[in-house]
């Protein structure tokens, strides 16, 4: 999975900023890729967006960047159990699951050479 590094950069960066989405107080769901507060399926980039699945939180956190590699990285650390990172997020039993999904994952993109 090597990316050069500015895109190495970038890359870690939206992990962390998707990651930090997901940690704050009820700031995951499941089955939508955002919620609001009364947890209503609600657009994404919704000022009212307060819970996010894991790939609502990589698109909010990256906004027009293309997500090809955080979503790439998450992809290579759920398929390790066969899932893509939709079932992953909404087969998922806590919020520490895809959270460590998260820091496997910007793990193994700054190990990448």
């Amino acid at each position: 999975m090597s990316t050069n590094p500015p895109e190495k950069t970038e890359t870690i960066a939206t992990l962390m900023l998707a990651r930090d989405l997901l940690a704050r107080p009820n700031g995951w769901t499941q089955h939508a890729y955002a919620r609001d507060a009364r947890g209503c399926d609600i657009e994404l980039m919704s000022p009212r967006a307060t819970s996010f699945c894991m790939l609502g939180a990589l698109r909010r956190a990256g906004g027009t960047q293309a997500l090809w590699w955080p979503k790439r990285a998450l992809e290579e650390i759920v398929g390790e159990w066969g899932m893509a990172v939709a079932h992953f997020n909404d087969s998922a039993q806590s919020p520490d699951d895809v959270l460590a999904a998260f820091d496997r994952a910007i793990e193994l993109v700054r190990e990448e050479p």
